[in-house]
Formats: C-alpha cells, structure tokens, sequence
C-alpha cells in the first residue's frame, strides 16, 4: 500500500491493510494508486500477471512463454527485465528470491491465488523498496475467515490440455482460525517440435496454511498472530530459443529440435509469523518474522561451440553458413564435427531470503486538521549461491546425444546482502480540502561477491541512501474533483561484485494531474517525469547475454521519460435489471539518453543523444466492457501496444529491430446457476492473433494464440 493511501485508511480509523471497500480515501490519496479487485479478477478467472496488469495504465508486462510463469513487469518506463526494478511483495513481504542481491523475479506466486493485485507508482514508493524507481506490486492473499467457514472449489479445462484445481478450505472456531489452500495448474504448450510432441508445457503447484489467533472485534487493546507456511513448484519445459524472423510468418509456433532438453524446475519454501496489536482506530504495531528460500535449475540451449551466436542466426538470411546452422537447430541435419555441438547449460541457484519488518501507525486529530504517522523498519539479508555449468550435444536425427566432450564450468560464484531500511511518513489533512504527505526513506546496504572458480573475493560495498519525497492532493470544491502532484527520489542499488565504476540507479521523479471521482464513475490523468541522473541495466541470459557478461551491471547515463496516463471507469444501470460497467486506461510514454557513449551491453550498444530505450512502447492500453443481468455475466478486453524496439535507438525502426504492434481481444461468459455455484468459459486472443512477444535472447518468440477454458466453481 502506498503511504498516503495507508495514511489516509489511519485518519479514517481503519487499520486495514488492503483498500477493499475504501474508494473514497483512495480517491483523496496523494500518489497514483490502482487496484484490480477480486470482482474484476474472477471475470477472466485471471491466472496470468500479465493480463491482470494490462488494466492499470504505466505498466509494461511483457510475456515471454505464453502463460506467465516468469512476469516482466516494469513501471513508467522502468525495465521490465524479470521485474528487477519493480519493488514486488506479497501482503506487504517482499517476495522475489533474492531482492537486494539478485533481484531478478524467477519467482511469483500464482496469481490465481490472489484477492487483490495492487499497484503504487509515484512519492508512494517512498514506503517500499529497495528497488522505488518505479514503484511497487503487491499481492493480496486469501485471508483467514473472521468468523465460520469458508470453502471454495474451482475446477477447470481447456486448450492444450490446460487444466486448473484450486482448493480453499478456512474455519474459525472462538479466537482460533486456520485457512488451507492449494492450486495445481497444467498445461502441454501450444509449440510443437518436428515431429508434432508438444512444447512449451508446464506444471505448478502451490499449498500454503495459515493459522491464527486474534481477538474477536472489539474496542480498545485487539491482538492478532499468524503463522503462515508454503510450499511451491514449478516443472516446465521453458525455453529461450525463439523462430528464425522468417518463419515468424509460416511457422510462429513450432519449437526448434535444439531445446528439447530445456527444462525448467524450481521449489519455494516460505515460513513467515505476524504479529498485530490494536491500540484503537488507526493506532497499531505489526511486526512479521519471514523467511523464503528458493531453488532452481534451467537447462536449456545456450550456444554452439563454433559458428554464429543464436540471436545473430535467427536474424540472419537463410543461407550460406546461416542456413546449415538452421537446419542442425531444426533438427533437418545432424551434427558431425565439433564446432557444430551444441552446448547445453544447467543454471543451477539457491536463493534464501529473511528478516524482520515492523510498522507502526498513529493519529492525532484536531478540529480542523488530522495528522497520521506511519514508521517502519526493516532488517533484512538475502543471498544467492550460483552454479552455471554446459554440455556439449550433437543433434542427431532430431535427437540430442551428449557428446563424450567435458563439461564446462561456467561461472560458480556467491552473492550476499544486508540491509537496514527506515521509513517515516506523515500525512496532514486539512478540512477536507487538502492533503499534504512528505516523506523519508532510508536504506544501509552492505553487499558481497566471491568468485569460487577464481578464488576472488571483491571488496564489500556499502550504500547509504536518503530517499525523500512529498506529495499533495487538493480539493478545490466540494464536487468530486481534486488535483494531484508529487516528487520523490528513486532508486536502484548496485549489486554484490560489480566494477567499481558502477553507479547506482537514481532519478528525481515527478507526477501532477487531476482526479474526478463518483459513485458511478471515477477518472484519472496523471502526467509523470522520471529524469534519472544515471540508469543501470543488469546483464542476463534472458537478454541474450554471454557466461562471461551475466549478473554484471551497466551505467547507462542520465535518462529522461515522460509520460501521460488516462483512466476510467464507468457503472450504469440500463434498466431490466442489466448493469454495464465501461473501464478503459491509455498510456503514453518518450523516453530519451541524454548522454552518448559505447556499451558492451547488447540492448545499449552505441547509443546517441536522443535514442530511445528498448521495450518500452509509446502507446499502450486496454478496454473493458461488462455487462451484467443476474444470473448472467458478459465481458470483453481488448487490450494493445504499439510498436517498440529491441535495442536503443532513434528515427525508423528497421525490421531485425522492431517488435510490432498488436491488440488482442478476450472474452469471458459466466452463468450463476446458483448462489454458490458458477459456470464459466473464457476465450484468450480470441481471433487467435500471431504476435511477437520478445526477439531476445535468441529470435522471435510469439505470444499465445487463442485459448479456450471452461470450469466450474463452488462457494460456501
């Protein structure tokens, strides 16, 4: 939650963390705030990030395998490699692997799981970090009932053999309370090999158990304590090897022989306890003990020993030299000569994550003016143990064989993190006219690298950050409008064993608009500012990157991006006992180099005063109709981006540069047959559009064509 949203839930005398039901204090809060609620999430029955993100404006998703399994989410013109620069948190904890030394999010919890997506842009990220140079998302979990029981059971099916399972089960008996709930979710892939198997498919489960103990709703002293333990996985056939750029048109979804072996598995545990005492309306202490670790190995296709690198092959004209490669990665030919091997890599990591955080919050109230306090601190250390090994194949008849070549040892390396994180923000509310919240962020980090393989240790480093910002929302009138601004510094921190030219990512970030809000109808348009001192970009396999480049991070000079975000949404009865709901969101986004240099990092490269950063498009945005007549439910998306570039650059786009455009149509029916009982069928991309998603790390890889799911959902 931001810090003026939490602020203003404090005046109003809700110790809530979420902002269910609170529109109209998240109408006065002074920093853009956007909620997808459990309403909206169930429309879709949204299993993906990605789609849930489409519906908030300043936010770039960008898929990379169809399903979601590993978001990149980037705000106002932040990168959205692997979500490194975005601050995520689950109820508040963050929850990437390793958020400080590793920051790269190869982890994200089911969104189906969720009640709540929320999303902080603006002087909010003053609250969150370390990563505040865009903002935050935060995830909220089921939580244990108050009060009964509670069940939930949803069951679906669809294409490529996609199926879903989701199991609640909650009850609370006097001040004890327990919530049970796990999900399993399939699916074979829409990618074929040669010889017509399926690609691209995937298996994930997650369990988690909370328990509890809280005192029943009453005035004055209230405690509460939970513990909550969870376990994930994830076995998928994940692949970074795309299509030649030629066979984007005649074949999108077909898998290259080549990554038959690439394979994705992962295991998360998580452990966490939280304590909560209510000292009365607004005033509270809550301190959560949490602890995650994380291990994952991807083997997949990384290189041939000899010839053309991947990308540059994909990209090059089928013939020549170019055209024998292709054919070994199709499986047409087989391999006979060493520098044909194809050189497999096993990315094995174990992460660990843990620390104590605690908030406190406080009011005070006079006749004209309220004021509320929100503090917290956060200790925290993280660490990340690398293994990067590759195996030499040859493909044979379409099938890998590994070669009686010796493994190589890429890279084995520890990586650690420790942190202190202070946080202080106050609001003051005037006649309900005017909200003004300046605020402070602080965060000591001391981080440190050892190279196994060489025997090095780098020097520790150790970051001192002092984070202010302020914002201001005020009502000119008592009609349902108001004015917003803010500024604040956002920040990114070096990571463990960089050069020590390295500079850390900051920027002075500024935003101003106007709000109109209503029972029936709310609209926003924010203009923002991100004018960065020095932006940084982290080199990995994702992006294309080589074993000797990976992890290491690249100034890139001062930055500037602007931007316009529109947003509405619109409730109206149309009579017959039929509701229509309109919610629509546009975004508008430049982004300049200031500065000219020559960068080692492919996505740089030679940049010039006035090139443009990759990936982040210049328009973008969603539509979203609703109509609704009990026991029936209608709903259409029609979300778009335009065209964006692979690499920094100005003026046209040429074609081995250019991700173009598309816009994609869902559709989603529901049927209550009764109150406990919901039929529903969803349709992804339904005119099954062809569209590229990414040309990194090696060729185009194409979004999902159209899906179809059906299921079924029991409540009690």
């Amino acid at each position: 939650m931001t810090s003026s949203l939490f602020l203003s839930l404090l005046l109003a005398g809700d110790g809530s963390i979420t902002i269910v039901g609170q529109k109209d204090r998240r109408n006065r809060t002074s920093g853009s705030v956007h909620q997808v609620d459990e309403e909206e999430l169930e429309r879709f029955e949204e299993d993906d990030v990605h789609q849930v993100l489409a519906k908030v404006p300043g936010v770039y998703a960008r898929d990379e395998e169809g399903f979601g399994l590993r978001p990149n989410i980037g705000l106002r013109g932040a990168s959205a490699e692997r979500s490194a620069k975005v601050t995520l948190m689950e109820d508040g904890i963050l929850i990437a692997p390793a958020p400080y030394a590793a920051p790269a999010a190869y982890f994200f919890p089911l969104t189906t799981r969720m009640t709540q997506v929320e999303v902080f842009k603006g002087p909010s990220a003053v609250g969150y970090g370390p990563q505040t140079i865009g903002g935050a998302v935060n995830m909220i979990s089921r939580p244990r009932p108050r009060e009964g029981s509670l069940a939930r059971l949803d069951l679906g099916y669809g294409s490529f053999n996609a199926s879903k399972g989701h199991l609640a089960l909650g009850h609370r008996v006097g001040s004890f309370s327990a919530l049970l709930e796990g999900i399993h979710l399939r699916a074979d892939g829409f990618k074929t090999f040669s010889d017509g198997s399926p690609a691209g498919g995937f298996e994930k489960n997650e369990w988690l158990v909370k328990l509890g103990w809280g005192d029943p709703p009453k005035p004055g002293l209230r405690q509460d304590l939970e513990l909550r333990l969870g376990f994930a996985d994830e076995s998928s056939g994940s692949s970074y090897l795309g299509v030649h750029i030629d066979d984007v048109v005649t074949a999108p979804y077909q898998r290259y022989d080549a990554s038959k072996l690439d394979q994705m598995r992962w295991e998360h545990l998580r452990g966490s306890l939280r304590h909560r005492l209510r000292f009365g309306p607004g005033k509270f202490i809550e301190s959560t003990l949490y602890h995650h670790r994380f291990h994952r190995d991807w083997f997949k296709v990384a290189h041939f020993r000899g010839g053309p690198s991947l990308r540059d092959l994909m990209q090059s004209p089928d013939r020549g030299e170019a055209a024998v490669y292709l054919a070994l990665l199709r499986g047409q030919e087989s391999g006979t000569i060493r520098q044909e091997e194809l050189m497999l890599g096993g990315n094995d990591r174990y992460f660990y994550s843990q620390g104590l955080q605690t908030d406190l919050a406080w009011r005070w109230r006079s006749k004209d003016w309220k004021l509320a306090l929100r503090s917290g601190l956060r200790l925290h250390n993280d660490q990340v143990e690398r293994d990067q090994r590759e195996d030499p194949y040859q493909l044979v008849e379409g099938q890998l064989v590994r070669t009686d070549g010796a493994q190589i040892i890429g890279s084995a390396n520890l990586a650690w993190a420790r942190a202190l994180a202070l946080h202080s923000t106050f609001e003051f509310a005037w006649k309900k006219r005017l909200w003004l919240t300046p605020g402070l962020r602080f965060e000591a980090i001391r981080n440190g690298f050892t190279d196994r393989v060489r025997g090095e240790r780098k020097d520790e480093l150790t970051q001192w950050i002092p984070l202010p910002g302020i914002g201001a929302f005020w009502r000119p009138s008592e009609a349902p409008f108001g004015l917003l601004a803010g500024l604040y510094r956002g920040f990114s921190p070096v990571g463990p064993g960089q050069n020590p030219d390295v500079e850390p990512e900051s920027a002075t970030n500024y935003e101003a608009g106007a709000r109109w809000f209503h029972d029936r109808y709310h609209v926003e348009m924010i203009g923002f500012l991100n004018d960065y001192s020095n932006l940084t970009a982290r080199c990995t396999q994702s992006q294309g990157c080589g074993t000797a480049q990976l992890n290491q991070q690249f100034n890139g000079g001062a930055v500037r991006i602007h931007g316009l975000e529109l947003m509405t949404k619109l409730k109206q009865e149309l009579g017959a006992g039929v509701i229509a709901e309109i919610a629509g969101n546009l975004t508008w986004t430049r982004t300049a180099f200031q500065t000219e240099f020559n960068s080692s990092f492919g996505p740089f490269g030679q940049v010039e005063v006035g090139d443009e950063l990759p990936y982040v498009p210049r328009l973008q945005g969603s539509v979203n109709l609703s109509l609704l007549r009990a026991p029936f439910g209608i709903n259409w998306q029609s979300k778009g981006r335009s065209e964006q570039r692979d690499s920094a650059g100005q003026g046209e786009l040429i074609d081995r540069d250019r991700i173009d455009g598309h816009l994609i149509h869902d559709l989603s029916l529901t049927y209550d047959v009764t109150k406990r009982f919901r039929l529903y069928g969803t349709a992804y991309n339904l005119t099954d559009r062809v569209y590229v998603s990414s040309l990194r790390p090696y060729g185009p890889r194409p979004g999902a064509p159209r899906r179809l799911m059906g299921g079924l959902k029991l409540t009690y």
